[in-house]
């Protein structure tokens, strides 16, 4: 009997041996994966000081990891989000414990730079927090895209709005169509009055003639589409004419000179 429980106490120990020994294994290959990711990981408690954090998180703060661990670190934050920050992190409770934010940090030599992060709040039985769990990563790149095309947008905008202003106050009629459907794109104010319409959604360089009620002054025949100088400038040529009769859709008509060119 002794002999026995000799053997069982040894069999057990020999099981949590080896259940401590695949648990050391796999607590390393959970240590190779995080400190094998580019996105920064850390863990830390409420009062800032940080239980881990990854080789990425050190590399990015340029800071060695005892810095870090063990100590009250937190990343400097710009005033206008320290309020920001603070309703992110109460925001997150027992029902809600995992969310996104994105903010901006000052890094330690003075440049601003952009970060998302994910985290997860981890709660006691009683509900208080004991610890945040943190993944992240620098998106400055994608911030500073985004503020670039959007400034270009804006400029682009601000030249459309001027353009359009310019072409509108010019007491010349400016139609323009695009190659090689011959599509209306572009109708200033002088052309939608001299046609009696603006950009038709129907018309194309098959149909112009057709739909703005064009025709060869002195007749009844509609405008040859191969020769109105639109059609012309789509093909690459400048073209003009003085014999073209447009008759609006109120009955009136007028006889236009026309130029057409490729743009």
């Amino acid at each position: 009997i002794a002999l026995e429980t000799i053997a069982t106490q040894i069999g057990i120990a020999l099981e949590r041996i080896r259940a401590d020994n695949a648990r050391e294994e796999s607590e390393q290959r959970y240590r190779n994966i995080v400190e094998d990711q580019t996105e920064f990981i850390c863990r830390f408690r409420p009062d800032g000081t940080h239980a881990f954090v990854n080789e990425a998180y050190c590399r990015y703060f340029n800071l060695k990891r005892e810095e870090i661990v063990g100590q009250h670190f937190r990343p400097r934050i710009p005033d206008e989000e320290q309020e920001y920050l603070s309703r992110f992190f109460a925001s997150l409770t027992p029902d809600h414990p995992v969310d996104t934010i994105v903010h901006r940090i000052i890094m330690p030599d003075g440049r601003v730079c952009w970060q998302r992060w994910s985290d997860r709040a981890i709660f006691d039985t009683s509900g208080n927090i004991i610890e945040y769990q943190s993944v992240g990563r620098d998106i400055t790149e994608t911030k500073e895209t985004e503020h670039a095309l959007r400034q270009k947008t804006e400029d682009l905008d601000s030249q459309n709005r001027l353009l359009n202003t310019m072409l509108d106050t010019i007491p010349i009629g400016i139609f323009m169509v695009e190659v090689p459907s011959g599509k209306p794109i572009l109708a200033n104010r002088e052309a939608t009055r001299l046609l009696g319409r603006g950009i038709h959604p129907d018309a194309t360089g098959e149909n112009l003639a057709g739909i703005y009620n064009a025709y060869r002054a002195g007749t009844t025949e509609r405008y040859p589409a191969g020769e109105m100088p639109v059609i012309r400038g789509m093909h690459g040529e400048s073209h003009h004419v003085d014999d073209m009769v447009v008759v609006r859709p109120d009955g009136t008509t007028v006889q236009l000179e026309v130029f057409g060119t490729p743009v």
